[in-house]
């Protein structure tokens, strides 16, 4: 993850214990989703998801921090299990993942789209586990 964000985003410096305690207080916690396959130091396939109290309204939403897979159709059963995780707690309303690069690939919109997540524009997918309101299902 350290990695990527240097690439992504040169200007900005890394704070080291901010990252390590992210994803400690996620794997850690039963509040956040935190999913890893493969051996133990080497993931083949791995999910993050932190939930908070909603910036601007009512209830939580869960954004997916990292999420990676080198298995064929592991990310996608990822995802599906992110979706049940969710669905599970009455106060996350929604969960989303906002993609930081301009042409996101198609492979990833096929693989977010066909698990149940909405593209909202401007790489921006968003699933609503107790309903989606927007008419764009």
């Amino acid at each position: 993850m350290q990695t990527l964000a240097a690439r992504m985003y040169p200007e900005l410096i890394a704070d080291i214990e901010k990252v390590h305690w992210l994803i400690r207080d996620a794997v850690s916690s039963n509040k956040h989703y935190a999913y890893c396959v493969g051996p133990v130091g080497e993931p083949k396939a791995v999910l993050i998801a932190r939930v908070q109290n909603n910036m601007w309204a009512m209830k939580k939403s869960a954004t997916i921090l990292y999420w990676h897979s080198e298995l064929p159709g592991a990310g996608r059963a990822l995802l599906k299990d992110l979706k049940k995780w969710v669905t599970r707690d009455h106060h996350i309303v929604m969960v989303g993942l906002a993609c930081d690069w301009f042409q996101p690939d198609p492979r990833l919109h096929y693989a977010l789209t066909r698990s149940g997540f909405n593209d909202r524009g401007w790489g921006h997918y968003v699933h609503f586990p107790h309903g989606d309101l927007s008419g764009s299902v």
